[in-house]
């Protein structure tokens, strides 16, 4: 079944897409496109294989919001869907005879509600029978700092086989005991949330609703910060249940809420992607749904019938009619020998003539051959960089690199500045070849891309412009982290031979730390960060104001690691782009 599936998938041609009518000429990309790009972020197809169910996530930055939308499509014409029902923040979707739950805070909370499938009101299932618990964001003990802050009774649904019972998973934080005298305890509890007052750790209820009513299982405690809990499987025949959460397992028997030493057989792994990127699979039998993207192709379903693909619903057909170039699978590598891969992107202008050139890195996200990735490019706009006439190179971080302590601390600070040797090895290759200009080169980075974007200032004159965001290379992660990362003194030791004030490894974290080489650093830079994590930030701004390097720091209030509010999104995306104007074309 699954080997039919996959070659399926492995006989299909990369996607492209559809030719504008001749009679209209393609318009260009701007901010707006690209924050509005439609996301597929789950799919789920009925137990009968006739209808697939999947959520469609609707950017706007007029409103700055974000709707979620339910719609349907049959199976056999899967490029027909119909809305089924719209709001905010839709999640977790389940089929339940001809109805879809979700879970949603349609009245304040996350609950498990309802829809028929053929459209209609939605409703609630039934009432949590627990009080509302603050999930998602930087929040404390239930954190995910990619989902926005909202309050959840209910963290996860799952039907069973035979659609008779639900699952369900509750959040619940329990307080310190200050009888004991323990008020908080960072070693239980872990980094909490002043502003939102929660000092607690994690535990979640498993529960079953069944003939109309719920019925507590068991209690799970999941430590100083749970996520967004646990994922729930059903046995096939019913019997039992699978959490799995951060690499742990339970076994729950249904009937008694104990745990059993009988594993649930592991599903199968999805298909092979080929030349494509498939993602938010779901099966039923031989049939599957899935959403698929590249580099040049926006997320749009699509159905697996056996040997058989199609194409379904494109909540982004309207980029037919936008103009843009496709990037192109590019490896690099480095002094050391050591190989990389990405994507670049060469207007046609610089094939003749030099151009300037932005960097773009986060980790290994690059070459994954997803359009426009907001986990990549985050607010540095490819596309419209390039139609600017800049060159875009997609940088990973090489996978065959070491990237820990070495056998001395001159082999272990190399392996340390490796993504900048390799930063550096992608723009010198397009020195070689012609079309980056040396002198006009910046580097921008999100997360740990924000991180290699320091160092590369710090540590290179390669670069003429920085961008970095929420995150920072320094010092700043051994004081921000240490306290909600048990192995922050071992992992110094090994690499640096302790802390930043040890004496024995002060001298090492001065010739690594992008802070402390503050006075090398002459390469403007530009700081964008969420209101929570904009302290990363400040110390270095400090730094550099104090002698007279250009820098900026942008905070954006109510934001996750991830920007979720378009407006800001667009306003991040306007601030990079002209930033880099100023200083890598203004004369």
């Amino acid at each position: 079944m699954r080997k039919r599936i996959t070659l399926a998938v492995l006989a299909l041609a990369a996607a492209t897409l559809s030719s504008a009518p001749a009679s209209a000429a393609p318009r260009a990309m701007e901010v707006k496109d690209v924050v509005e790009v439609r996301q597929i972020p789950e799919t789920r197809i009925s137990p009968d294989g006739r209808q697939v169910a999947f959520l469609v996530s609707e950017p706007s930055v007029a409103a700055n919001k974000v709707v979620s939308r339910v719609m349907v499509a049959d199976f056999d014409r899967p490029d027909r869907a119909r809305s089924v029902y719209a709001g905010e923040r839709m999640t977790n979707l389940g089929w339940h005879g001809d109805s879809i739950t979700f879970l949603s805070a349609v009245d304040g909370a996350d609950e498990v509600w309802s829809v028929p499938a053929a459209g209609g009101r939605p409703r609630k299932l039934f009432d949590a029978p627990v009080p509302a618990v603050p999930i998602g964001g930087q929040r404390f003990a239930f954190y995910n700092s990619y989902t926005p802050a909202h309050d959840a009774k209910v963290l996860r649904h799952e039907w069973s086989p035979d659609g008779r019972s639900l699952a369900f998973i509750t959040p619940h934080l329990v307080q310190p005991d200050t009888r004991a005298g323990v008020v908080y305890d960072e070693n239980k509890y872990g980094l909490q949330s002043i502003v939102e007052g929660q000092y607690s750790s994690a535990r979640v209820g498993v529960w079953l609703w069944e003939a109309g009513r719920p019925r507590h299982l068991t209690d799970l405690d999941l430590g100083p910060q749970g996520g967004l809990g646990p994922s729930v499987t059903w046995a096939a025949d019913g019997s039992r249940l699978e959490l799995a959460f951060r690499g742990k397992s339970w076994v729950i028997d249904a009937r008694t809420g104990g745990q059993v030493n009988v594993p649930l057989s592991n599903p199968p792994a999805p298909p092979s992607l080929g030349t494509d990127n498939f993602s938010a699979f779901s099966y039923a039998g031989n049939r599957a749904a899935a959403v698929r993207q590249t580099w040049s192709a926006p997320p749009r379903l699509v159905v697996i019938d056996g040997q058989q693909v199609r194409d379904g619903h494109n909540p982004n057909a309207h980029f037919a009619g936008v103009r843009f170039q496709p990037p192109v699978a590019a490896q690099w590598t480095d002094v050391h020998g050591h190989q990389a891969s990405g994507y670049q992107i060469v207007p046609p202008q610089c094939r003749s003539t030099r151009c300037p050139a932005i960097v773009i890195t986060h980790g290994r996200d690059a070459s994954t051959n997803r359009f426009m990735s907001d986990t990549h490019e985050w607010q540095y706009p490819s596309q419209l960089f390039a139609a600017k006439g800049y060159v875009v190179l997609g940088v990973d971080e090489s996978a065959t690199a070491p990237g820990g302590p070495g056998k001395d601390w001159p082999e272990t600070l190399q392996n340390l500045l490796e993504p900048v040797t390799m930063m550096k090895a992608a723009v010198r290759s397009g020195i070689d070849a012609g079309f980056v200009d040396p002198n006009r080169v910046g580097i921008a980075g999100f997360s740990r891309g924000a991180e290699v974007s320091q160092l590369a200032a710090a540590h290179s004159t390669m670069f003429k412009a920085v961008s970095a965001g929420e995150g920072g290379n320094g010092t700043v992660g051994y004081w921000l982290f240490g306290a909600q990362a048990p192995n922050t003194e071992e992992t110094a030791k090994r690499t640096f031979g302790g802390s930043p004030v040890d004496p024995k490894a002060a001298e090492h974290w001065r010739q690594f730390a992008a802070d402390l080489r503050a006075a090398n650093i002459r390469t403007p830079m530009l700081l964008q960060a969420a209101s929570f994590n904009a302290v990363a930030s400040m110390e270095l701004r400090a730094y550099l104001k104090a002698q007279g390097v250009p820098v900026d720091l942008i905070v954006y209030p109510g934001e996750t690691h991830l920007f979720h509010q378009p407006a800001h999104r667009a306003a991040a995306m306007s601030q990079n782009l002209t930033w880099f104007d100023r200083w890598l074309t203004a004369p």
